[in-house]
This record gives C-alpha cells, sequence and structure tokens, in this order.
C-alpha cells in the first residue's frame, strides 16, 4: 500500500480512525482527479468512481466536500465532518465508512473457532 501520510504510521499523523480514514477518502479523490486530469497511473483500487447518473449525486458530492481538518496541539490530523452551520454528513460518512483503510483481512470462521 502506498504511503499517504507525512509519518511512518499513520497513528502518528491522525487523531483517530475517523480522521485517518475520511484523510485516506481525501486521498483517493485526489488520485482520481490526478488520473483523469493529470494522465497519472493508479491500480483501480486507489481511486474512486461514483456514478454520474446516481440520483442523489448532488447531495453526495456536497456532503463529501464538506468535512474541513485541523492540526491539533500534538501535530496531528482532526477531521470536522460537520462545521458550524452544516449536519451531519450520513452519505458521506457511508462512503468514508466503505472506503476505510482495514487492517489484514479476517477470516471470520477461523476467529470463530479460536
Amino acid at each position: 500500500m502506498a504511503k499517504w501520510w507525512p509519518s511512518e504510521k499513520t497513528k502518528t499523523f491522525s487523531a483517530n480512525l475517523k480522521a485517518q480514514s475520511w484523510w485516506a477518502l481525501r486521498i483517493r479523490f485526489q488520485r482520481t482527479y490526478r488520473a483523469v486530469v493529470e494522465g497519472m497511473e493508479y491500480r483501480p483500487d486507489e481511486i474512486i468512481s461514483i456514478d454520474s447518473r446516481l440520483s442523489i449525486l448532488s447531495k453526495l458530492t456536497l456532503e463529501l466536500s464538506q468535512p474541513t481538518y485541523h492540526i491539533n496541539g500534538t501535530g496531528k490530523v482532526v477531521v470536522d465532518k460537520s462545521p458550524d452551520g452544516t449536519q451531519s454528513p450520513n452519505l458521506g460518512d457511508a462512503v468514508m465508512i466503505l472506503y476505510a483503510p482495514n487492517k489484514a483481512p479476517i477470516d471470520r470462521f477461523q476467529a470463530m473457532a479460536e
């Protein structure tokens, strides 16, 4: 997996899993832009594609673009997904969760047997 963070360990870059997951989604969109507009090459699992015929595309686009971030006192990224005057981005959260970086795949059957 490509390095997405300025430090070697993701936990030293982001304040929490939410920040890490929103940042990973941000990078995915950035790579998509670079692939489409600048012609850079990425693996398909490093970019994102949203169907332009999606009936809720405008709402989803708005929600995905509303989170902001800042660096806290310890130098970690903190994401504010609902800045002042905005509602919680439920659709945006759903996309973020679907594309959140995860650890190694879990064999659920093996985990239940242990």
